[in-house]
């Protein structure tokens, strides 16, 4: 996600693609910044700046873990709460047991990095993974990090389409980021759905091993829906 024009631009960068995904124009997790009497005297126009859905001890700051019924393994099309540890369904690079990363930088402009796996739940339900095809929000306790420390985490293939698509101007602008690591325990909020649903919405492709060949058949999917983004927070 990036500022563009009064709103977030929302694309998808993978295996040296980018496809837009959609525009966000409102949303809880960003608004503007009040100008100053002499800035409105001469035309000024409000800056953008994100609103972080996590505070410094990873806590739920705008109430986005909103009460849902429980998720019971079927595919019910309505927001639906889950809770388990963290399970990747692909492994990533040799050693990093991260499933999710989420960067961002509060203001000029806007920025928001998100790298992911899809992952499985281990709780009592067997086979249950989590998908997404838009960005999740996630709350945890961040760290601070900037843009150019940030990129030297991540695959060596995604990083060339962020600098295609930011260059290297942001790079000491400083920034938060928040992760979930495997074997952590977390909530979900999502919408459940049968994969072969799902299988042209999501991408499931792993990066060494399919989805569907993953070591535990899955069957069912909590994911998102077009406006209706997942909410992923760490316990």
């Amino acid at each position: 996600m990036i500022e563009e024009g009064g709103g977030l631009r929302e694309e998808r960068l993978a295996q040296g693609r980018r496809e837009r995904l959609g525009r966000v124009e409102r949303a809880a997790y960003f608004g503007a910044e009040g100008l100053g009497f002499f800035a409105k005297l001469f035309g000024g126009k409000p800056r953008l700046r994100a609103k972080l859905p996590f505070d410094e001890a990873g806590a739920d700051v705008l109430g986005l873990v909103t009460q849902a019924p429980a998720y019971r393994g079927v595919a019910e099309g309505e927001v639906r709460h889950a809770s388990g540890l963290v399970r990747p369904l692909a492994p990533r690079e040799n050693g990093d047991e991260v499933a999710v990363r989420d960067f961002w930088l509060v203001g000029d402009p806007v920025l928001r990095l998100v790298d992911a796996v899809h992952f499985g739940i281990e709780s009592e339900l067997d086979g249950a993974a989590v998908a997404f095809a838009q960005s999740p929000l996630v709350i945890a306790r961040p760290e601070a990090r900037t843009l150019g420390e940030h990129l030297l985490r991540l695959p060596e293939e995604l990083v060339a389409s962020v600098r295609a698509a930011v260059g290297h101007a942001f790079d000491t602008r400083e920034g938060f980021v928040v992760e979930v690591r495997e074997g952590e325990p977390l909530d979900v909020l999502g919408v459940p759905a049968k994969v072969d649903d799902v299988v042209r919405r999501f991408d499931l492709r792993g990066r060494t091993t399919s989805y569907r060949e993953a070591s535990r058949p899955v069957s069912l999917v909590l994911g998102d829906e077009p406006g209706l983004r997942m909410v992923i927070r760490a316990r």
